[in-house]
C-alpha cells in the first residue's frame, strides 16, 4: 500500500516548510501582517491610518502596568490581591460548588 503522500518531495508540507515560508509564516509563527501590527504598536505614535482595536489596546495596556508593577516591585503584592479577589468571587458565584 503506497502512502498518500508519496510522490511529494520532502518538506513541502508541515511547519517551517518551504510553502508556510513562502505564504509569509517564520520560525515564530506569525504572518508578515502580524509582524508589521507589532512593530506600529511599539512605536510612540502610531503611522497614520492604523487603529488598534480594542481588545489589542487592552493587551498594550495590561503589558505596560505588569511591566510597571515589576519594575517596582509590588508584582508579587498585585498578584497575591488578585488571587484573593478571584477566590472571593468564585466562593460568591458558586455556592453549590463548595459543599
Amino acid at each position: 500500500m503506497p502512502k498518500p503522500n508519496a510522490n511529494k518531495p520532502e518538506g513541502v508540507r508541515g511547519k517551517g516548510s518551504e510553502v508556510s515560508k513562502s505564504k509569509g509564516l517564520g520560525d515564530d509563527g506569525k504572518s508578515a501582517a502580524g509582524k508589521v501590527k507589532e512593530a506600529a504598536v511599539k512605536l510612540p505614535t502610531p503611522p497614520a491610518g492604523f487603529h488598534m482595536k480594542k481588545a489589542l489596546k487592552r493587551k498594550v495596556a495590561l503589558v505596560e502596568k505588569y511591566n510597571e508593577l515589576k519594575a517596582k516591585g509590588k508584582l508579587e503584592v498585585f498578584m497575591e490581591k488578585r488571587r484573593r479577589k478571584m477566590a472571593s468571587r468564585d466562593r460568591t458565584l458558586i455556592p453549590r460548588a463548595r459543599g
